[in-house]
Parts: structure tokens; C-alpha cells; sequence
């Protein structure tokens, strides 16, 4: 889409540029709008009562009439004659006895209509400024190419046909300046191609090849045309390669280099290599400074200056569109519709350009509010996409103004490019008296610029890239710290004695065998050394303290401890915290948390690669721009080459479908804002797949504090069955939906892929806040661990023969927050459970969850069949309750009660004194 917008703006003009600025008027070119047909240029045109007329304004004219055809006509400008804005009289500007409105950059189809009872004359000038003829008239062969004749209707003209498969190069011996204009061959199926240029072996420009046909051509079928400027230096190679079959026709400046008395002045900077070198300079400021000013469009622009600013838009920007809020159930169709972009002049005819594009639209009739504060954007501008099936009038609002559009019927989206003040927040859409397809659109700015083959040369190594990537990975790692807020490093001994050593490391040699059998009782005994002893002896006893904690079972307290080391001064410390962290994360499947603690201990890391775990968590987030930066600075393996190719897809190859949901929320973390689809009690979300497709779920719940070890859940249908999604609200993740700030819990995610034609429908009794990502079916998706579990409902019945270890585990959970599972359904699930726990780490994960699943609450009387445990107090004994308990709870086995889920305990110590 970006692609046809930039190609649109080229065909606006005539020249590349003007000369010396010189206002001239014409007549006003008016238009037979049925045959789409010039007429005769008439600056005096005389109306009949209530006659209507149209009249075609090229990109940056202008129109002068005087201040009393103001009271009696009435206009209307758009881009397509069924989308067009109503122009009121504040958008004339006027001074004494002539009246101007302002020059756009778009070419521009403005009705009049005469509201008068009796006959009467308009005076319309068209404004434009004198251009001169274009200086690029000398057409030059291209080596190794047959030339072919492309056939208008008065008129024939000779391009070169350039394959895939070919290379054509050009020596110069002496410096040029040229123009390369490209057209598609549209007998060929492949899409959205390019040419790319290089001199002396280095890339210096990429043409984008428009897919758009260009009518006034009869044979061959050819598609508009696009060029670039070149400057190319004595003695040098110019080399051309593309992607598609393509037409090209290399011109030279018809004045060579020197054009100081030419009528055309040209900027010398705009000319490729020199404007691909500036790119690293322009684009800093606005990702490093935020300034806007070398994408901001002025009067005085050539057309090759607004080209180049248009490319830049293209590089840092991507079209975003806009979800808006409402009290209803709204229904978005994502579908590759025809769109009509806009008006060109051409062998004498007014031409409509129209492209089949990816649209994101809904149907509705409902006034709409589209929010705008937390989107950052490059300009002032929205995109609306309409269709519809009747005349319709719509009202399009801000703080700081409105337009009024009229809507015509039509089988195709009309668009029109609305400015709209800088500090508007809201833009309303109303006054719809049917149902019509509406999508609105801006263009957002990308976290980091397009990653094209030009790009790839001017920025791969500079410094805006690199620190757009470090910035990243700073962000990451700030991310992580704060999860480390709160945690404290044990302490070291400076003073080393051999003896104590000695001591020390023959104690933690006896505890290693002790916890074999006896795990409590060594970590009990082993606490003295996790801290006051030197670091070799330190790290023995915390490397002893987590393979016990890991073999009762206590992922948790490890992970946690784990954490704490990684605020220790000792590198030694600090490398076995990083590594067993990370090989946790990893069995897991947690790439997020695992490219978290990358960024934040990279030096720490040595046993894993922490650029083969940032790329695939980026490439699994969805973050495309970014990996492909990325995979830039490594050394790629077969396969990460082959999922980095996969993600440069046209989005003509996108999925398709529609998705019903309920708006979107706001969320914010420490170094971004995004929006997460809200579901409730009440209000599903349906996805319909139009094509296949491979749906990424990531779902979340407000956070509930570590006291609380609660479980939501997303339950989701597809296929007719139902399937159940632990969200686990009592782990933090740095996210907060504004403007509540409440803080929410990591995710679960999910993949489910559809065939075209299925649905999935995302339903819970909780709130959650889910994340949707579609992707095609043929994307190489990581591997993940499978979290999901058929709903049974009868679990006891198909407990030993239908259900895994796993669906036994997620139902059992999802029972016990129902409060339907019995205390002897637990025990059977436990018995089932604990011999398939070994080596899987995310079902050991749910059975330690299965084990203290709930929270405390205050017993009322005791009830409970499995009886009673008394504490020793006589003087015999001479121990404490918390030795008594201690001992209790180091005994093999242990001859305690656990308590179960749903069970009380009451503990009496009345005749304790």
C-alpha cells in the first residue's frame, strides 16, 4: 500500500521540477464527468439553473474566482468523484475582488454546482506556477536487451524489456545525470516488484513497480510508470537488475551535468547516490530529535523534493488503521478490496486509478470515535476508505473542526486524504443513514525504518540503526531490572582461610549426599553457607540450594533466588544465575523473559548465543522491522535465513478475514504503548478466516498479587470442540492498561490455525485482554509449548484413557477454580500425575500449581476427615513449635498431613503455654 501511495504522488506531475517561481493562470479545465472527457478550457463558464459541472485541478494549482460566486455556487473537491469533500467559504481566501483556494498535492476532481433560479456566468482560473519542458529527452540503449514497441492510441514509444533472470550495465566515461522511468509487464503474475540500481557495484536506489495498469497504453498491458534520478560520476558502471518483468527507458539530461542556464534548476542533493547518503542524517532527526521537518511538504517544493520527502514518509512510516471505540460488538473485515486512489489526466482523458489493497474495515452505520493521542504519527493527515451501497452525507469531526463529505454508491472504496489539526485526539465519523464499509487510516511511525535494499546500504551500519538497536535492547534490559527491584545478593567473605575452606567444602560434600534421601533436612542445613564465606564456597552452596529446590519441586523459590545472585558483585555468581535462568526460560519456551534477561546479562551468558534468542523472540512478537535489523549484524543459519525471508512478504499474500470484538484497550510498558482486544463475562470475540491462516493468541489478566494463586481462563472454540487456556494472574508483567494503570500478568499464548471458511470464537468469564496476531499458514511458526486443553467435563470418567498428563493437569486447575473437583478427584489426579513429571518442566510447572492452588482464608470450625496432628509441649521434648515443626517436615517419609485443596486445617495450642 505504501508502495502505490509513493507511485500515486509521482504521477501528480508533469516535470520534475520548476523554474524560477512564476505564477501563471489558465483557464479552468472542465470535464464531461460521463465520458471522462476534456472538454474546452473555459475560464467564463455559463450555468443553466441548479446545472452542475466538473472541472480536473492538477497537484499544486490552485483555483481564483471572485467573492460573489461564493453566494451562488456551491463546490465539492476529492480525489475520486464518489468520495467528495463539501469546500466551504472559509477555505477561500480572499482579498478585495479575487478569491484563491490553496493548492494540494493531490490531483483534485471539483464539482459546481449553481444554486441559483436564474442562468448566470462563473469566472474560474486555474493558478499553477510555469514549468518548463523536461530536460531528460535523450534516450539511451541498454546493453543485452531487446527493445519493444508499447502502442497508445496516436502514439508509439520504445522501452527495453528487462527479465529477472537478466543484468544490463552501462559504462559512462564521462559524469551524467539520468532518469531511469520502470513500467511492469502486466502479462506476468508476480507482484509488488522492484529495480534495483546499482553504480560500481553499490546499491543506490530500489524503484518500487507499480501494479496498477496504465489504461491509455493498448498493447502490451503495462503498468504506470515510475523513475528515479541519478547522478552518476565519470568512468563508472551503472548496473540494473529486477525482481518482475519490467519495461525501462534510461534518458540522459539533455544539458549533461551542467545545467546553470538551463530553465529547470535541479537540487543537487535530491539526485541518487546523494540523497541515499543523506538518508542516516534525515531520518536521525526525526527518530533520535522527533522533528518532522524533512517529511513536512512546502509550496515551494520541485516534484522531486516532494518525491524524496514522500520516500522518506514511506521509510519511517506505516499505514495504521485505526480501531474505533463503541458501547456495540463491532465487526472488522481485513480483505483485499478494490480501492479507487485517485484522478490522473492522460492521452487527453481523465483517468481513475484504482489497485486491489489490504483494507481494514468495518460496516456500520453507528456514529464512530476514532482516538488519536496514543498514536505517534509523521503528519497531519487521515486516510478514509469508503463504500457504499446509497447516497449518504457523513460529518467528520475534531476539537478543532469538521468537514462534510458526500458518499456516493460504489462496488469499490473510495479514498480521500483529510488534514486535520496536530493536536486533535479525537476524529468522529456520523450521520450514516445505512450501513456502509468505512475504514480510516494514518501513517504511524515504525519503530524502525523499512528494511529495503536500499536501506540496507545507507543505514546498515550507521550510527541510526545501531542505536535504534541498542536502544531496544536498553529498553529490555531496564525491563528486567525491575523485576529485580526489591531482591538483595548474598553476602561475600573477603577474608579466605584454608582451614575454614577445607571445612566448608567438605560439609557441602556430605549435604549433596544427604539431599539424595533427605532433601529438607540438607536445606535446612545448608542455609549457613549461602552467605559470610568466600566466593568458591558460595557458589558450591547455591548451586547445592537450587538443584534442592528444583528437585522438591519449587521452581518458583529458585527462579526467584536465581534472580537475587544476579545482583551479586561475583562474576562467578552472577554467570551460573544468568545461565541456569536462561536454560530455564528456554525449557519453557519463555523467549520473552529469556530475551529480557539477554539484554540485561549478556556478559553473564555463556553457554547460549543471546542473537539466536533475540531474533527468534522477535520473529515470534511479530516485530518484523526489528529482526530484519537484526539478522543484519549475524551470522545466519540456513534456517533463521529462511524465516527472515519468510516474513518479507507483500500484503497482497496477507491473510484475510474478519474479526467481531468489543474495541480496543490501551496498554502501556516501559518503552512502547500498544492495544489488546478486551473479553468478558458476555462479550466474546469471533475471528472468520477468508483464507488459511495461523492465529497467535497472547492473553492476559489484571495482576493479583503472588499471595493470590489464582487462575484465569480463556476458553476458545474451534472445530465444534472447546479448549481451555490457564492465564496465571499472580506472575507481574511490566505492562499497564491506561488510563487505569492497572498493572496486568504475563501472557499465555496460543497458536491455532484455521482453514478458510473456519471460525474461532474467544469467550471467558474473566476479564482478560488478549493480544490477536495473524500470520499466513505457510509461516514457519516457532516451537511452542502446547498450554491449551480439551474442556471435559466429566473428568473422572475419561481421566486413565483419553487425556494426557497435561489435560489432566489444566482441567484439574480449571476444575478447582470452578469448585467442582471432589478431594477424591484430586487425589486421583495427583497419583496420576506424579510419575509423568520427570524432565517436563511446564507440567512440572502445573502440578506445583495444582498443589497449593487457592488462598488463605479464615476457618470457621474444622471439617476434615483425614485427622488431626499434635504438637509436642512436653518438658521431654525441650523444643520449640517451629523446631517440633522443622523436624516434622524432615522426616522420610514425611509422616504429615498435606493439605489439599478445598480441605481446612485448624490448629489448636490451647494447652501450649
Amino acid at each position: 500500500m505504501r508502495a502505490i501511495t509513493f507511485i500515486m504522488t509521482l504521477l501528480l506531475f508533469a516535470t520534475i521540477s520548476r523554474a524560477n517561481e512564476v505564477g501563471i493562470q489558465t483557464a479552468a479545465q472542465w470535464v464531461d464527468l460521463s465520458r471522462m472527457q476534456f472538454i474546452q478550457a473555459n475560464a467564463n463558464k455559463h450555468f443553466a439553473p441548479r446545472q452542475k459541472a466538473w472541472l480536473f485541478l492538477p497537484s499544486h494549482a490552485w483555483l481564483v474566482t471572485t467573492p460573489s460566486a461564493l453566494d451562488t455556487f456551491e463546490f465539492f473537491a476529492g480525489e475520486t468523484p464518489k468520495l467528495q469533500r463539501v469546500i466551504p467559504t472559509s477555505d477561500w481566501l480572499c482579498i478585495q475582488s479575487r478569491c484563491q483556494l490553496s493548492a494540494t498535492a493531490q490531483n483534485r476532481l471539483i464539482q459546481v454546482a449553481y444554486t441559483g433560479d436564474n442562468a448566470q456566468s462563473l469566472a474560474l482560473w486555474q493558478g499553477s506556477m510555469h514549468s518548463h519542458r523536461d530536460p531528460y529527452r535523450r534516450a539511451l540503449r541498454l546493453p543485452g536487451l531487446d527493445d519493444q514497441t508499447l502502442q497508445l492510441a496516436q502514439d508509439t514509444e520504445r522501452w527495453f524489456y528487462l527479465q529477472p533472470t537478466q543484468v544490463t550495465s552501462v559504462f559512462f566515461e564521462h559524469a551524467k545525470k539520468l532518469k531511469l522511468e520502470v513500467r511492469k509487464d502486466l502479462h506476468a503474475i508476480a507482484q509488488n516488484g522492484t529495480v534495483t540500481i546499482k553504480v560500481n557495484g553499490e546499491v543506490i536506489s530500489t524503484i518500487a513497480i507499480p501494479d496498477i495498469q496504465a489504461d491509455e497504453y493498448l498493447e502490451p498491458k503495462v503498468g504506470l510508470s515510475n523513475q528515479d534520478y541519478i547522478a552518476i560520476p565519470q568512468g563508472s558502471y551503472l548496473t540494473i537488475t529486477t525482481s518482475v518483468p519490467t519495461y525501462l527507458n534510461l534518458l540522459q539530461m539533455h544539458r549533461g551535468i551542467y545545467d546553470d542556464n538551463a530553465g529547470i534548476k535541479q537540487q543537487e542533493s535530491l539526485f541518487n547516490p546523494y540523497w541515499n547518503k543523506q538518508l542516516n542524517e534525515q531520518l536521525s532527526a526525526l527518530y533520535i530529535n522527533g522533528d518532522t521537518s524533512p517529511l513536512t511538504f512546502n509550496a515551494s517544493d520541485t516534484a522531486l523534493a516532494v518525491k524524496r520527502k514522500q520516500m522518506l514518509n514511506d521509510i519511517a512510516s506505516t499505514v495504521y488503521f485505526l480501531t474505533p471505540s463503541s458501547p456495540q460488538p463491532l465487526t472488522h473485515h481485513i480483505a483485499i478490496s478494490g480501492v479507487t486512489l485517485g484522478s490522473r489526466s492522460a492521452a487527453g482523458q481523465v483517468l481513475l486509478t484504482s489497485s486491489a489493497q489490504r483494507v481494514n474495515y468495518i460496516t456500520s452505520s453507528q456514529p464512530l470515535k476514532y482516538h488519536l493521542e496514543n498514536i505517534v504519527r509523521v503528519d497531519n493527515a487521515i486516510t478514509l476508505y469508503v463504500r457504499a451501497r446509497t447516497q449518504e452525507r457523513l460529518t467528520i469531526s475534531s476539537e478543532y473542526g469538521q468537514h462534510t463529505l458526500l458518499v456516493a454508491p460504489s462496488s469499490h472504496f473510495q479514498r480521500l486524504t483529510l488534514h486535520i489539526n496536530p493536536a486533535s485526539k479525537v476524529v468522529m465519523i456520523e450521520g450514516a443513514k445505512q450501513a456502509l464499509d468505512i475504514a480510516v487510516a494514518v501513517n504511524r511511525l515504525q519503530p524502525f525504518p523499512d528494511f529495503l535494499t536500499m536501506t540496507q546500504e545507507a543505514l546498515g551500519q550507521g550510527p541510526l540503526v545501531q542505536g535504534l538497536l541498542a536502544r531496544s535492547k536498553q529498553n529490555r534490559a531496564d525491563t528486567y531490572y525491575l523485576s529485580l527491584s526489591g531482591l538483595s545478593a548474598p553476602e561475600l567473605s573477603v577474608k579466605t582461610d584454608n582451614h575454614d575452606q577445607f571445612t566448608a567444602t567438605k560439609v557441602l560434600a556430605e549435604l549433596q549426599m544427604v539431599a539424595k534421601t533427605k532433601p529438607l533436612m540438607a536445606l535446612a542445613k545448608l542455609k549457613p553457607y549461602l552467605s559470610g564465606h568466600s566466593e568458591q564456597i558460595t557458589l558450591m552452596a547455591w548451586q547445592l540450594n537450587i538443584a534442592i529446590l528444583t528437585q522438591l519441586e519449587r521452581s518458583g523459590n529458585a527462579e526467584v533466588l536465581l534472580k537475587s545472585l544476579l545482583k551479586s558483585t561475583a562474576q562467578s555468581l552472577r554467570e551460573y544465575a544468568a545461565n541456569e535462568l536462561l536454560t530455564r526460560y528456554l525449557a519453557l519456551n519463555e523467549y520473552i523473559q529469556a530475551s529480557l534477561l539477554c539484554a540485561a546479562h549478556e556478559t553473564d551468558i555463556t553457554q547460549y548465543q543471546c542473537d539466536d534468542i533475540l531474533l527468534t523472540y522477535l520473529l515470534d512478537s511479530g516485530l518484523q522491522q526489528e529482526a530484519l535489523w537484526t539478522s543484519q549484524q549475524m551470522e545466519l543459519t540456513p534456517k533463521q535465513a529462511e524465516q527472515v525471508a519468510a516474513i518479507q512478504t507483500n500484503e497482497l499474500t496477507q491473510p484475510q478475514y474478519s474479526l467481531n470484538h468489543y474495541g480496543l484497550q490501551v496498554v502501556e510498558s516501559m518503552d512502547d504503548q500498544t492495544e489488546l482486544y478486551p473479553l468478558g463475562s458476555g462479550k466474546p470475540i469471533k475471528l472468520v478466516a477468508k483464507t488459511p491462516l495461523m492465529v497467535k493468541l497472547s492473553a492476559r489478566a489484571a495482576y493479583q498479587g503472588q499471595e493470590y494463586k489464582n487462575t484465569q481462563w480463556l476458553l476458545y472454540e474451534h472445530n465444534a470442540k472447546t479448549r481451555i487456556l490457564p492465564i496465571f494472574s499472580d506472575i507481574a508483567a511490566n505492562l499497564q492498561l491506561q488510563p487505569q494503570t492497572t498493572r496486568l500478568s504475563i501472557a499465555s499464548q496460543q497458536y491455532i490455525q484455521l482453514a478458510a471458511n473456519e471460525s474461532l470464537t474467544l469467550f471467558s468469564s474473566n476479564e482478560l485482554f488478549v493480544e490477536i496476531r495473524v500470520q499466513p499458514e505457510i509461516a514457519d511458526t516457532p516451537a511452542f509449548v502446547d498450554k491449551s486443553a480439551h474442556l471435559v467435563s466429566r473428568a473422572d470418567a475419561r481421566i486413565a484413557d483419553e487425556l494426557n498428563a497435561r489435560e489432566i493437569t489444566i482441567n484439574a486447575l480449571y476444575q478447582l477454580s470452578q469448585q467442582t473437583l471432589s478431594n477424591e478427584s484430586y487425589h486421583r489426579v495427583l497419583q496420576r500425575l506424579h510419575p509423568s513429571l520427570s524432565g517436563d518442566a511446564v507440567l512440572t510447572d502445573l502440578y506445583a500449581r495444582l498443589m497449593r492452588y487457592g488462598q488463605w482464608l479464615a476457618a470457621e470450625q474444622y471439617t476434615s476427615y483425614v485427622g488431626t496432628q499434635k504438637v509436642k509441649v512436653d518438658t521431654l521434648a525441650a523444643q520449640s513449635v517451629g523446631d517440633q515443626i522443622t523436624a516434622h517436615l524432615t522426616e522420610n517419609p514425611p509422616s504429615g498431613l498435606p493439605l489439599r485443596a478445598n480441605e481446612l486445617l485448624t490448629i489448636d495450642f490451647s494447652e501450649y503455654q
